[in-house]
């Protein structure tokens, strides 16, 4: 297959030049795999919106049955790490590794309830979780 940049033969050792193949049928297949590429894309661009749509709702749903079943106060993680007297960053590897339970509010903050982190602190009083 011969290679040409703007007419110009090109080696074979040149890199990531702009270049274009004199083949039959090249482009129409370059076109063909572009558009199913861009069509796949734009199929998991929607798909990942309505997993973050279908997200943000469950935590909406959840943060309201937390308020209306009075389970007791939320603390955030600088209240918590406070409690604790741990750095912010150990509450959240402790939430991430489920060590701590944790909701998300709607905008996707961590909230800690207040009897989990209680227990937590008599817990760890003979060491670290």
């Amino acid at each position: 297959m011969k290679v040409t940049v703007n007419g110009a033969p090109v080696p074979e050792t040149t890199g990531n030049a702009l270049v274009r193949l004199e083949s039959p049928g090249a482009h129409a297949a370059c076109d063909a795999e572009a558009a199913r590429l861009r069509a796949l894309l734009a199929t998991e661009r929607k798909r990942a919106a309505r997993a973050k749509a279908e997200a943000r709702r469950l935590r909406v749903l959840l943060a309201k049955h937390v308020r209306a079943s009075g389970d007791g106060k939320l603390l955030t993680p600088a209240e918590a790490c406070a409690v604790l007297r741990v750095h912010p960053r150990t509450v959240t590897r402790w939430a991430n590794a489920g060590k701590l339970a944790h909701v998300r509010t709607a905008g996707g903050h961590r909230r800690f309830r207040e009897e989990e982190v209680l227990a937590l602190l008599l817990g760890r009083e003979g060491g670290a979780p």
